[in-house]
């Protein structure tokens, strides 16, 4: 496995994990606007905000290649009954630890919206598998995808005559084709497709230019609401793109203990996802009054909640119902 396995991949979802986990941190502060503080939560928040898309753009990077095994059971047996027990269980113990109202498929924690997101993500599979396997359907794909998302982003800076995107595309879905094409032409050779390299080239500068405009901007604007920090903004998309993009042409081969240690933290940062909030719920203003410095209050607050839902996650997954259903 560590021979052919790209280690990148799971670099780069560990860092988003680890992105989440700030974003949650940020979120929790209360800075004046226009402050030194704020202005370095804003740069925070445009830095990392790809943490989501990327999350996306890796299942469709694995699930929609048509090499991979695929079946309709496994679907919903595996990864979908998977979510579905995950939602009701953790609804559950944030219910008890916070003292809370359960509702098992409608939990009131926010970082909860992703797991319906990824669940529309997989019913829509199946359909999403078929044009992942047609190289010119992916392509058109790709293309009006991105047009009917710049058509939204556009549509919240100016009044426009109808909403497209309710009404052709799912938005989130589009991530999780556009992460499989990047596979797609990451595996291309120059006899298969002369300017191949140029495109890569193109492609990462026009992440960087994605991750500058979210940044810059963000910051400029002094709004954490800005437009140019949704996740299906143009820029959000561009910026993405070129990080998997990156990775997936850039292996990173590891061997023995490094190796294990990573793909260990790769596969627990779905349980870190799910722990983490309680964490910072329980910790995050015990820790301000003691250091109430920003940084060092924010630091040792991203600390905690990632190693102490890392060690959570540990736990339960040495449990063989949990490790399957719930982590």
């Amino acid at each position: 496995m560590t021979k052919t396995r790209n280690f990148s991949i799971d670099v780069l979802r560990i860092i988003a994990c680890m992105a989440v986990v700030v974003a949650h941190i940020i979120g929790g502060r209360n800075d004046a606007v226009g402050s030194f503080e704020f202005g370095f939560c804003l740069f925070l928040k445009g830095i990392r905000r790809w943490d989501v898309p990327i999350f996306l753009m890796i299942t469709g990077f694995f699930m929609l290649d048509p090499v991979r095994y695929f079946s309709l059971k496994k679907l919903y047996s595996k990864n979908i009954l998977r979510m579905v027990t995950a939602l009701v269980f953790w609804s559950f113990i944030y219910a008890i630890v916070l003292h809370k109202p359960f509702y098992p498929l409608g939990s009131q924690e926010a970082h909860f919206w992703y797991l319906g997101v990824i669940i529309g993500v997989y019913i829509a599979v199946p359909v999403l598998r078929y044009v992942a396997a047609r190289p010119s359907l992916l392509r058109y794909f790709i293309i009006v995808w991105f047009a009917v998302m710049l058509y939204e982003f556009l549509g919240s800076l100016v009044t426009l005559p109808f909403d497209m995107q309710g009404v052709i595309f799912v938005r989130y879905a589009g991530y999780c084709v556009l992460g499989y094409y990047i596979k797609y032409i990451s595996t291309l050779t120059t006899s298969e497709c002369p300017n191949i390299v140029k495109v890569r080239h193109g492609i990462y500068w026009l992440g960087l230019f994605g991750l500058c405009v979210t940044t810059v901007g963000g910051i400029v604007l002094q709004n954490f609401n800005s437009v140019l920090f949704e996740y299906t903004a143009p820029n959000m998309i561009l910026c993405s793109a070129g990080i998997l993009l990156y990775c997936a042409c850039h292996p990173l081969n590891l061997s023995g203990r490094k190796a294990a240690l990573v793909l260990n933290c790769s596969e627990c940062t779905f349980g870190i996802y799910l722990a983490h909030m309680l964490v910072l719920v329980e910790v995050f203003t015990r820790i301000r009054r003691f250091v109430p410095q920003m940084l060092p209050h924010m630091v040792l607050s991203f600390i905690v909640a990632f190693f102490v839902g890392y060690g959570v996650t540990l736990l339960l997954k040495k449990i063989p119902i949990l490790n399957k259903f719930v982590v």
